[in-house]
């Protein structure tokens, strides 16, 4: 009886096994494809040659701001992680129209860890009322500018898309 017993232990064992998987095994069946998306998302690339970039601004959105623009740094090169600052400002479009009074400071973030992608929020509602009222320009642009720590000697690039809230008007 006790040998009966051992040798269906024995068989059964492999069984027992089978729906155990190991957790860093991913399963392929059931996995839903989602379709690639068709639209293209605007960015600007900032680089070491070309350290700054701009999105328009529709100038209705300058009297009604939104609350928070939400940056999304979606690529980073930066080999040696050195430090990365953006600057954003609200500035005029047309460079006749450009003076340092017609760029307002919206606010500045800066890369953590420096070789990583990240989400970032501003407040621009200050930045954007002042322009709007100091500023002759009938243009606008949300202005991007890099700053990379002194000592760095690698090509640095950093990928912004456009910042959700520059389209939507309340």
């Amino acid at each position: 009886m006790n040998a009966l017993f051992c040798a269906l232990l024995i068989g059964t064992l492999p069984f027992a096994g089978a729906g155990c998987r190991s957790a860093s095994v991913q399963q392929t069946k059931g996995v839903e494809k989602r379709p690639a998306s068709t639209a293209a998302k605007d960015v600007v690339v900032l680089t070491n040659e070309h350290p700054t970039g701009s999105f328009k601004i529709d100038r209705a959105l300058l009297t009604r701001p939104p609350e928070v623009l939400e940056i999304s740094v979606t690529k980073v090169v930066n080999p040696t992680a050195s430090p990365v600052d953006i600057f954003v400002y609200v500035s005029a479009t047309a460079e006749k129209d450009k003076t340092e009074s017609d760029k307002q400071l919206v606010g500045t973030f800066s890369l953590y860890p420096a070789d990583r992608p990240g989400k970032f929020m501003l407040s621009p509602a200050a930045a954007f009322r002042k322009f709007s009222e100091t500023s002759k320009s009938s243009t606008a642009e949300l202005l991007f500018e890099m700053k990379v720590g002194a000592e760095n000697k690698a090509p640095v690039e950093v990928t912004i898309e456009k910042p959700n809230g520059l389209d939507n008007q309340n």
